[in-house]
């Protein structure tokens, strides 16, 4: 049975077509495989309203209105949402409903055409109006599972983004036209779509759980923080006055410009990878050439963007030597006689750093963050030996988080290689 599907997976590299399959829609899949389209199965695209929120995370009995990170690819976090103000409770409609699928319709390049299935309903959770929720037609001889499975393979990921348009290069937004009208290659026996399904299920269990370990990872990594960086819990065979400083007295804020244009690596600093080149944030280098007057930063050394930094964009340079940063970013370094590198940087990716920055954020129209209100945030610090020692307890930490999600990673391939041999009827069920 494996040297026939490998047989049969070289002819279509090959360009050739194998017995018992022919070519659909630019693709090879079973001659039994019928093509149709989105709207055949879907009656319509139902989104939420825009209102007002509280920014917080709702409680379980609490009406709440997704986020956009509530959808990734294939994904769904239903804890990502934000409380609905009680005054707006009344407006709210489209609530989330079990076997369905999540689409958001309107956003980044990025996000635009992610989408999900949702296994259960959640009578308290409700759509935005950026994201369209399916409503299929009565009958519908599709298994709606399989469906998403199909619309999330990484060729139809391109299609659908494609449908995306808009004059905004940051904005843009697919109709339902387009959509409901996306061509697809299935089974045509409901039989084989359910045991594709089953077979795709047992990897995403696999992922559920991966995600969850990584949660609880997190999780006592959060609490380890809370204790060890504040003091409350010192370490064996230290102890002492528990002295809460100012972050001025431990910090130099650093502003060496790039005379010449001398160095020509261009950074920015973003939530989730810190420091990256410009041009893997942005698909292409939007500094002008003249960077004269831009940043300096060293290894070894913070640098954040006041604007952004109440949403993470701050971080420690470690990939590179050196890089430049727009000339509107905070650069600063550690006084190393007084305070560990690793600590202070495991302290600035605390929750107490970010409860405690969030008071000093100031400006009418974006909150910023000076190096002046920055340098007034209070931390707690033991000797510079017990500094090093809390700092290698949360780097373990780091390490063990780092490798369970390079696992995550590695089951996600797995499925995505799965998906590709299944849902083209490259292997048959």
């Amino acid at each position: 049975m494996r040297q026939e599907i490998k047989e049969r997976i070289d002819k279509i590299k090959k360009g050739q077509v194998p017995n018992g399959y022919e070519k659909k829609m630019n693709h090879i899949y079973p001659k039994e495989w019928k093509i149709k389209i989105v709207g055949d199965f879907i009656k319509s695209l139902n989104s939420g309203i825009s209102i007002n929120t509280d920014g917080e995370k709702a409680n379980e009995d609490e009406k709440a209105i997704l986020k956009l990170s509530a959808i990734g690819s294939n994904i769904f976090r239903p804890e990502e949402n934000k409380k609905v103000n009680l005054k707006d409770v009344s407006k709210i409609k489209e609530s989330v409903k079990a076997d369905n699928i999540l689409i958001i319709r309107k956003n980044t390049p990025e996000l635009v055409g992610n989408m999900c299935f949702v296994n259960r309903d959640y009578h308290n959770l409700f759509l935005p109006d950026l994201i369209w929720q399916s409503e299929f037609k009565k009958n519908a001889l599709i298994n709606r599972k399989f469906l998403n499975e199909i619309l999330n393979t990484d060729h139809m990921k391109y299609i659908i983004k494609k449908l995306a348009t808009g004059t905004s290069q940051s904005m843009k937004n697919i109709t339902k036209e387009n959509f409901l009208d996306i061509g697809i290659v299935i089974p045509n026996e409901l039989e084989e779509q359910n045991y594709l399904v089953d077979i795709l299920s047992t990897w995403d269990t696999a992922i559920e759980k991966q995600e969850k370990i990584i949660e609880l990872k997190k999780e006592q990594k959060k609490w380890l923080m809370q204790q060890l960086l504040t003091g409350k819990k010192r370490l064996k065979g230290f102890s002492g006055e528990e002295r809460k400083t100012k972050l001025k007295e431990h910090i130099i804020q650093i502003s060496v410009k790039n005379k010449n244009n001398s160095v020509t690596r261009i950074l920015s600093v973003t939530n989730n990878r810190g420091f990256i080149n410009q041009s893997e944030q942005f698909d292409r280098q939007v500094a002008s050439k003249d960077t004269s007057s831009y940043k300096i930063i060293r290894k070894n050394q913070f640098g954040y963007n006041p604007s952004r930094v109440n949403v993470g964009s701050i971080d420690l340079l470690r990939d590179f030597e050196e890089g430049i940063l727009s000339p509107i970013y905070v650069i600063f370094e550690p006084n190393k006689n007084k305070i560990f590198l690793d600590y202070l940087f495991q302290f600035i990716k605390s929750p107490n750093f970010y409860g405690q920055m969030r008071n000093l954020l100031q400006g009418s129209v974006r909150d910023n963050l000076s190096f002046d209100s920055l340098s007034e945030i209070k931390l707690f610090i033991p000797p510079i030996q017990e500094q090093k020692a809390i700092a290698e307890i949360l780097s373990t930490a780091d390490k063990e988080i780092d490798l369970l999600e390079k696992e995550l990673e590695a089951i996600k391939e797995q499925k995505k290689g799965l998906m590709q041999l299944l849902l083209t009827g490259i292997v048959r069920v």
